[in-house]
């Protein structure tokens, strides 16, 4: 009878362990951390745009009046605002949060965002072009231009619709802690509806930019983004994530409807809860 030799096995064995574990090692995230980031940002801004525009546009009687625009309305920053030469629209807004910042929707921002329009931020065909200046988000310096086209506004069964096609090109997004920076742009549909008296929109499209270790990745949608206004997070949606380091293709859910912080990242191998900015 053949002898075993048990010193060869478990060496074996454990070699066979190493090298199974090394062919499944953790993924690289950081493509989806930082598009998580500019995400939430521009979002953010998003949410500046939309809520001021309109207030001011109904306060100067230009729209009907929108209770839900007054109460979101920030009073902390000075805004200025200058009409178009007929006065049928707002053809600037100049917002200056000052070098000690204002906290709104639980984000402190310091710097200006100018925003210039050539028609009513509700009118079809209206360019609404944002422009960052020396804008700080909480840890994050935020360099970039946005341009937001409203491309369709329909009443159906009596709710509102307004559509938009949303670019940002070459974000600059800087993490003033760590000194890492990377580049953010995206090409997207956003459409918005009343319900219940609150915003909410649906976006889909595709974003792509060089990550802060230097990779390049895309990100397409596989289920439209859902945000609400009330929320400062994206609440449901699959987005699937293709990074140039190399890593296997990951996809990260945002849930189901649910305003919350998490987010799951999935990987061919693994499953990882991550917290949203």
């Amino acid at each position: 009878m053949k002898k075993v030799d048990f010193k060869s096995l478990i060496k074996f064995l454990i070699i066979s362990i190493f090298f199974t574990s090394c062919s499944k090692e953790e993924p690289n995230l950081i493509s989806v951390l930082n598009n998580n980031i500019a995400d939430a940002a521009f979002h953010h801004i998003n949410s500046i745009v939309d809520i001021e525009l309109g207030y001011f546009e109904d306060n100067s009687d230009l729209n009907g009046l929108n209770s839900f625009l007054i109460k979101e309305h920030d009073t902390c920053p000075d805004i200025t605002l200058s009409f178009s030469n007929d006065s049928s629209y707002i053809d600037s807004l100049w917002i200056d949060y000052g070098e000690e910042g204002c906290e709104w929707k639980g984000r402190t921002k310091t710097g200006k965002i100018l925003i210039t329009q050539n028609g009513k931020r509700n009118q079809t065909g209206t360019i609404t072009k944002v422009e960052l200046i020396n804008l700080i988000i909480d840890d994050y310096a935020i360099l970039g231009t946005q341009i937001i086209e409203r491309s369709e506004v329909e009443i159906n069964s009596g709710n509102w619709i307004g559509t938009d096609h949303v670019q940002v090109n070459d974000a600059r997004i800087k993490n003033n802690k760590q000194l890492s920076e990377f580049i953010w742009n995206s090409d997207r549909v956003r459409q918005g509806n009343i319900e219940n008296g609150e915003l909410i929109f649906c976006i889909e499209g595709n974003m792509n930019g060089i990550n802060s270790e230097g990779f390049k990745y895309t990100i397409t949608t596989r289920t439209p983004l859902k945000h609400k206004l009330y929320c400062p997070r994206i609440i449901s949606g699959v987005l699937n994530v293709f990074d140039e380091s190399g890593i296997n293709p990951q996809t990260i859910d945002y849930g189901n409807g649910t305003c919350d912080l998490e987010a799951i990242i999935s990987t061919e191998y693994n499953n990882f809860e991550v917290s949203l900015w």
